[in-house]
């Protein structure tokens, strides 16, 4: 096992072209959807959570939390198979985005000079509108939390923390229930199916 000095050199030679690469293309999808989007019906949770602008905050450190988790993986080959469940991850992904593509209309807030007001509606108004499902939220940090759990740190704060987090999108009103059950969906589809792959290259 790496250092986490050793971790953070190593890891961001992958961690930084892959962000920039799912960045872009979710940017473009977001916004050139190939299809016409889709709306998803809402779930009783959808309804039942309530509409908390002041989560924008977590919101976003939770989009900023994906890359900064993943240069901290320190098990060389936790790392080679994380990438091999990135990878997986987004061919599923990029069949919703391409051919099943969803979205949702997200309500924009009445100015009040606040910044948690002023950030969520520079949110909405510089994000795309379709790429729903599944949520990139989701899928890339779940992977992440994998991986550290892998390397020995506490699952329970990880997956915790990573529920509690997964309920922002909801509460900013960005993504319905659909698109975190997805989310969890393609990578818990990603880590399993990297375990095979892995399994049979050792044999």
């Amino acid at each position: 096992m790496l250092t986490w000095s050793q971790a953070l050199s190593s890891n961001w030679r992958w961690v930084l072209p892959l962000t920039l690469f799912q960045s872009c293309l979710y940017a473009y999808l977001c916004t050139h959807p190939p299809r016409p989007p889709l709306h998803l019906p809402k779930t009783w949770w959808d309804e039942a959570l309530p509409f908390w602008p002041w989560t924008i905050w977590p919101y976003l450190g939770f989009l900023l939390l994906s890359p900064g988790l993943a240069l901290l993986i320190r098990t060389p080959s936790v790392v080679r198979r994380a990438q091999v469940a990135y990878l997986i991850m987004m061919l599923f992904t990029l069949i919703f985005w391409i051919f099943l593509p969803t979205t949702i209309v997200r309500p924009i807030l009445r100015p009040d000079g606040s910044w948690t007001t002023w950030l969520y509606n520079l949110t909405v108004t510089t994000d795309g509108f379709a790429c729903c499902f599944p949520s990139g939220h989701i899928f890339l940090p779940t992977i992440d939390c994998w991986a550290l759990a892998c390397d020995g740190l506490n699952r329970w704060a990880l997956y915790g923390g990573l529920l509690l987090l997964s309920l922002t999108i909801v509460t900013t009103r960005s993504h319905y229930c659909w698109d975190i059950l997805g989310g969890y969906l393609v990578a818990i589809l990603g880590i399993v199916i990297s375990g095979w792959i892995v399994k049979k290259a050792r044999t």
